[in-house]
């Protein structure tokens, strides 16, 4: 899927818009003291950090609207304002670490408890669907695989070839794996 995250920053001065292309994108690349735009195909979402500057966000949303006006992007396009803190599923899927790990188990009681789970079980049930796999599939050093983004129209495959990208799927779009 074709997106973009560009950082809005007055650090210098002046502002500053600049594209970041590392990938994958982690949370670590969003720093509090400025703000961001997330452009995705039909969404453009603008993430402010709690410490950024009344004019990097009133820059992060007029930047942001520009470009749903000056790249085509389709009718409809929902241009989201993300103060830290309250960004959605949605955004957070885009960024590896968003989510904290979970400390502490909050069962019900010792039959929801993951403790109570027969976790020996399941890591057998895990190997034996691993093994069941890999003998349909054959030699992995044979197997070729072309992963597909499904574009808006619902008809048009969209190849990803870049490898950074590869095995990563976010919310809510349709991906179609051909092994």
């Amino acid at each position: 899927m074709a997106y973009k995250l560009w950082h809005v920053s007055d650090d210098s001065g002046a502002m500053v818009t600049s594209e970041i292309t590392e990938r994958p994108l982690t949370r670590a690349h969003l720093i509090d003291s400025d703000s961001y735009i997330l452009e995705l195909y039909n969404a453009v979402y603008i993430w402010q950090g709690k410490s950024s500057s009344t004019k990097e966000k009133y820059a992060g949303m007029k930047i942001a609207k520009d470009f749903v006006r000056n790249n085509n992007k389709p009718a409809g396009t929902s241009v989201s304002r993300l103060p830290q803190g309250t960004e959605d599923s949605t955004f957070k899927s885009f960024f590896d670490g968003f989510y904290a790990h979970i400390k502490e188990d909050f069962g019900d009681g010792p039959q929801t408890s993951s403790a109570a789970q027969d976790m020996s079980g399941v890591a057998a049930q895990q190997v034996k669907a691993k093994e069941l796999m890999f003998d349909k599939l054959g030699p992995l050093d044979q197997v070729t695989k072309t992963v597909y983004f499904v574009e808006a129209d619902f008809h048009t495959l969209t190849p990803i070839t870049d490898e950074r990208e590869q095995g990563k799927f976010f919310a809510e779009s349709c991906y179609v794996v051909h092994l």
